[in-house]
């Protein structure tokens, strides 16, 4: 399974979306639709949207057709239904003074309207505001709300609330969610072959916090897999240059460098902090007797210590240092200096390169 297969199959609210829409266009009712200038893989979204309509309502068409060979006129959409749906016996009883809305809405059962959905792309906020009249009054004239084409509208612009009854507006970003890209980031960076399964996790949540719910960039940060682990800003810059999203566009220049590395201290801060407590728990159970031998005693802070628990991983050095405790191997003074080294640098904010969070891992 593809990428864009994985987000408009899997992920719940990428299939509530197409739905929704589906929904409402089988039930008569016009949508307008803002999206970002990216959709993901839009033309996995048209196969799994039509393929809901032909589930839904075998006997009408999806017609699809750009939003610039409709025009931007108050009449330019009900002119356009009559020419491509009305044969020219039909087309030559049109007078101007019915009205396109009224001509239209009446002859249904005459002309291919009933068996049609009119998907619009590309649509601009002013051609939308222009169709609107048109849409609200064809509506209100079909003897049953069924009866007529419905359109699905597709806009990048902003738009203002619709007043119309019968058309309903519907924006992806309040579908589609951090935590849906979270999901969908995590799924595909099970797939990659990077080594143990915390560090697809590790993969995972690096890709959400730098790249958002952009999910084509971020699916292709987690195709770079270990090298964007390694080294995000040169994949990211990489990326910019070289690649592009699905519908051929380049892809964003990265964000600042202190930016860049905010997200990634958030990350490691986010997963790593747990593992390094878990060590220094560890840890001191297993010195706790010769640790509890030198307590109480002052931290960096000139604060007291006096329970073993309480010993921080400074302080646990400082002892190690003054011979307080013998450790066993050198591996376990390895794993001591590498987990105080890591909890210092995260305190201070600072991001850990990978050779470092490879082996918290």
């Amino acid at each position: 399974m593809n990428l864009g297969e994985i987000w408009w199959q899997t992920i719940p609210n990428a299939v509530r979306l197409y739905t929704e829409l589906g929904q409402n266009l089988c039930g008569g009712t016009h949508v307008v639709m803002k999206h970002p200038a990216h959709l993901p893989w839009k033309e996995t979204f048209w196969e799994k949207f039509e393929g809901y309509i032909h589930e839904h309502d075998s006997n009408r068409s999806l017609k699809r057709v750009a939003a610039s060979d409709i025009g931007g006129e108050k009449d330019s959409l009900g002119e356009y239904l009559l020419k491509r749906c009305c044969k020219e016996e039909l087309r030559c009883q049109f007078r101007p003074g019915i009205g396109y809305a009224k001509f239209l809405a009446t002859r249904c059962e005459r002309s291919t309207l009933k068996d049609t959905y009119l998907v619009i792309d590309g649509a601009k906020a002013e051609q939308i505001k222009n169709w609107l009249p048109f849409l609200s009054e064809y509506t209100s004239l079909l003897s049953d709300a069924g009866s007529g084409c419905a359109c699905l509208i597709l806009t990048e612009d902003s738009l203002e609330a619709l007043p119309c009854k019968g058309i309903r507006q519907l924006e992806y970003d309040k579908f589609i969610t951090e935590y849906d890209s979270l999901v969908f980031d995590l799924i595909a960076s099970g797939e990659q072959q990077v080594g143990s399964n915390p560090l697809r996790q590790y993969l995972g949540e690096l890709v959400i916090a730098v790249t958002g719910t952009d999910v084509e960039l971020g699916a292709a940060c987690i195709n770079a897999g270990e090298a964007f682990m390694s080294s995000p800003r040169k994949v990211l810059k990489k990326l910019a240059e070289t690649g592009s999203y699905s519908n051929g566009n380049p892809f964003p220049p990265p964000p600042e460098k202190e930016e860049l590395q905010n997200r990634i201290w958030v990350t490691q801060l986010k997963l790593l902090m747990p593992k390094i407590e878990l060590f220094r728990k560890s840890f001191l159970e297993h010195h706790k007797e010769e640790i509890q031998k030198h307590l109480p005693c002052k931290n960096s802070l000139q604060e007291w210590v006096n329970e073993y628990q309480q010993v921080e991983l400074g302080l646990l050095w400082f002892f190690y240092t003054q011979k307080y405790f013998n450790i066993a191997s050198s591996r376990e003074e390895q794993n001591l200096k590498l987990y105080r080294e890591a909890r210092n640098s995260l305190a201070h904010i600072e991001a850990l390169d990978y050779a470092m969070v490879k082996q918290i891992w």
